[in-house]
C-alpha cells in the first residue's frame, strides 16, 4: 500500500507538467480574444476607452487606433498566470481526488459497484459529481490566492490604451513651447514634464493628479509586466494586488462545475462501448441485415458486460471526444459563473482616471444595475465564449496527450 501511494505521487508532477503546458499553448494562440472581452466587460458609460459597439467593432477599433500589438497587450502576465494556475489545478486537483477517493475506499470498505480501474491495474472507487465538485473547488481556492496579482496586472495592461502618436505629439509641443522662451533647460524639463503628461493621458491619468511629484510618481503608464507590477504594490500596496479576489474566489464555481462536467462526460463516454456504434455502422454499410443482427446481438452482450462489471480496462477516449467533452464543460462553466467575472474585471481597472470609482463588489453590484440593468453583467459574453471554448477543448486535448506521452515514457523506461 506504502509502495502505491509512493509511486501516485512521484506521478503527481506528470499532472502539473501536462496542465501547464496546455495553459501556455491556448493562451498564447486566443489571447487577442481576452483582450477584447476584458474592454468590453469595463464599458460602464465613464472609462477613457473608446465606445465598443459589439466583438467585431472593438477588434476593428484596436487595430485601427492602437495597431495589432494591442491585441497582444498583457500577454507576459497571461502566460505566466496560465501555465501557474493550469499547473497548480491539475495537480491540486488529482491530488483532492486520490484523497477523497481513499477516503471514499475506507468508507466503504472496498470498492463495489462503481470501481474503476487506475493505471497500475488497482481497484478505485469512481467518485461522483459532488467529490468532483469538491475537489475542483479545493484546488480552485489554491490557484486564486497564488495567481490574484497576476491578473490584476494582466487586467490593466489589457485596458491600457496606448496612443502613442498622441504621446509623442504631446512631448514635441511642450519641448518646443518652452524652448520658445529661450532656456533650454526649460526646454528640456518642459519636454520631460509633458512626455509624462501625454503618457498619462495615454493611459487616462486625471490632470490634476499629474500636478504632484507624487501624482506623477504613481500615474505613469505601466511598461510591461514587472513594472506594473511594482508600481501597484509601492502606489497601492497589497490591497491593490488583490482588487477584485472576492470575485475570483466566487469564480471557484467555474472551475468546480467545468471540472465535474468533463468529468462525467468523461466517465460516460468511457463506460460506453465502441461495438454498439461499430455494428450500427455495419448495418448502414453493408446492409447485410442478418449477419448485422448477430453482431448486433453480440456486441450487445458485450457492451452489458463492460458496462456492467467493468472487466475490461476502460478504452482511450478519442482527441475529437476530448476536444468535444472540453469545449461543452467549458462553455456550461461560462455562462453560469460569466457575471462574477465581470464584477472582478470592474474591480481590477486602474481608478485613478475614472469618473465612477467602484469601492467593493456591491458597489459594483449596485451601481451595475442601476447605470446598466442586468444586461451589464453580460458585457463581453461573445468574445469571452468564442475564446474559452476552444481554449479549453485545446487545453484538455494538450494535457492529456502530454499526460499519455509521459506515462508512455515512464512504461518504457520500466
Amino acid at each position: 500500500m506504502a509502495k502505491q501511494e509512493e509511486g501516485t505521487q512521484k506521478r503527481q508532477w506528470k499532472h502539473g507538467l501536462a496542465g501547464s503546458t496546455a495553459g501556455l499553448a491556448t493562451s498564447l494562440a486566443l489571447h487577442p480574444l481576452d483582450v477584447i472581452k476584458t474592454r468590453l466587460q469595463v464599458q460602464d458609460g465613464a472609462g477613457l476607452l473608446p465606445a465598443y459597439r459589439g466583438t467585431l467593432d472593438a477588434l476593428r477599433q484596436i487595430v485601427a487606433g492602437e495597431g495589432w500589438r494591442a491585441l497582444y497587450s498583457g500577454l507576459t502576465p497571461a502566460l505566466a498566470g496560465s501555465g501557474i494556475a493550469w499547473g497548480v489545478y491539475f495537480y491540486a486537483y488529482n491530488r483532492a481526488k486520490q484523497r477523497y477517493q481513499r477516503l471514499q475506499q475506507l468508507g466503504s470498505g472496498g470498492s463495489r459497484g462503481s470501481s474503476t480501474s487506475s493505471r497500475a491495474g488497482q481497484p478505485q472507487q469512481r467518485l461522483g459529481a459532488g467529490m468532483h465538485l469538491l475537489s475542483a473547488a479545493e484546488a480552485g481556492a489554491v490557484v486564486c490566492f497564488l495567481t490574484n496579482p497576476i491578473w490584476v496586472v494582466k487586467t490593466r495592461l489589457q485596458l491600457q490604451r496606448r496612443t502613442l502618436d498622441q504621446a509623442a505629439a504631446a512631448a514635441r509641443a511642450a519641448a518646443a513651447e518652452a524652448a520658445a522662451g529661450g532656456s533650454i533647460a526649460a526646454g528640456v524639463a518642459a519636454g520631460a514634464a509633458g512626455a509624462s503628461r501625454a503618457a498619462g493621458a495615454a493611459v487616462g491619468v486625471p490632470r490634476q493628479l499629474l500636478g504632484s511629484a507624487a501624482g506623477e510618481s504613481c500615474a505613469v503608464e505601466y511598461r510591461g509586466f514587472f513594472h506594473a507590477f511594482v508600481q501597484i504594490a509601492r502606489c497601492e500596496g497589497l490591497r491593490g494586488l488583490y482588487r477584485g479576489l472576492l470575485p475570483s474566489l466566487l469564480l471557484v464555481s467555474h472551475g468546480a462545475i467545468q471540472f465535474a462536467v468533463y468529468e462525467e462526460l468523461k466517465s460516460a463516454a468511457q463506460h460506453i462501448s465502441l461495438e454498439r456504434f461499430t455494428c450500427s455502422l455495419d448495418r448502414l454499410t453493408s446492409g447485410r441485415l442478418a449477419r448485422s443482427g448477430g453482431g448486433g446481438s453480440s456486441g450487445g452482450g458485450s457492451s452489458g458486460g463492460g458496462g456492467n462489471g467493468g472487466q475490461g480496462a476502460l478504452r482511450e477516449l478519442s482527441p475529437a471526444e476530448i476536444t468535444a467533452f472540453g469545449a461543452l464543460s467549458k462553455l456550461a462553466a461560462s455562462v453560469a459563473t460569466y457575471p462574477s467575472q465581470v464584477l472582478r474585471s470592474r474591480l481590477q481597472q486602474r481608478m485613478d482616471a475614472r469618473a465612477l470609482r467602484y469601492t467593493g463588489v456591491g458597489d459594483v453590484i449596485k451601481k451595475t444595475l442601476q447605470r446598466e440593468g442586468v444586461g451589464g453583467f453580460y458585457k463581453g459574453l461573445v468574445p469571452n465564449v468564442l475564446r474559452v471554448m476552444p481554449q479549453s477543448a485545446l487545453t484538455f486535448l494538450v494535457y492529456e496527450s502530454v499526460m499519455r506521452l509521459l506515462v508512455a515514457q515512464q512504461a518504457g523506461q520500466a
